[in-house]
Order: structure tokens, then C-alpha cells, then sequence
């Protein structure tokens, strides 16, 4: 669905004629995640420096979409290539450290919304 949001400011009397901002609201259902390997948006990296592993969402026409706190996302990596030292509750930000050399595989899924 959609709608619009007006922003109404407190300060302005009523009748005063102002333009108020307004934003589309689009409600969507999310279509695919997307994984980036931060601070340099690359997946080669060296071990011992730590990284972010962000997931996020997008809707069908590849648009982002808001991370909310009540998301809840599940994050997979090898423990023996890659450790993580801290993570956002929603689990759309994770901190941590490559431990060796090599390749492996990071996926993450997204369970639900709210109480999951």
C-alpha cells in the first residue's frame, strides 16, 4: 500500500498558510537481501582487520528498504574463517574479525518481522 505523511509543525498558528513537507509512504514486501562487506564494499579482505557484514533489504524493483529494530535476520558464516565479535539485535549489522586465508561462504535469511 501506500500513503503520505505531513509533517505538522507545532509552531505555526492555526489558519497560518505554510507549505508543509510531505513524503510517499510505500508499504512493500521485501524481495531479495543484500549483503555488503564493509568499510570498503569489498569481499577481499585481510585477516585480523576487522569488517562489517551488513545485510539489507529490497523490495522487487531493487528499491532499499527501511531496517527496522523488529526485524529478525539470521546471519551464517564458518566460524573458522570468520568470527563475530558484536551484532545488531535485528541482525542487519555484524562486526567481526577473518581469522585465516581462504574462502567461504556468508548467507543470511530474513525470518520475520516483529516476534518471530
Amino acid at each position: 500500500g501506500s500513503g503520505v505523511v505531513e509533517l505538522v509543525d507545532q509552531n505555526v498558528a492555526p489558519g497560518e498558510v505554510v507549505k508543509t513537507p510531505t513524503a510517499d509512504l510505500n508499504v512493500v514486501i521485501p524481495a531479495s537481501l543484500e549483503l555488503s562487506c564493509l568499510p570498503h564494499n569489498s569481499w577481499t579482505v585481510l585477516a585480523n582487520r576487522e569488517v562489517v557484514l551488513k545485510v539489507g533489504i529490497l523490495d522487487k524493483e531493487g528499491n532499499k528498504v527501511h531496517l527496522s529494530d523488529n526485524l529478525v535476520i539470521e546471519l551464517v558464516v564458518d566460524g573458522t574463517f570468520f568470527q563475530v565479535t558484536s551484532s545488531l539485535t535485528n541482525g542487519t549489522l555484524h562486526t567481526g574479525v577473518p581469522l585465516v586465508p581462504g574462502q567461504t561462504k556468508v548467507s543470511a535469511t530474513l525470518v520475520g518481522a516483529g516476534t518471530c
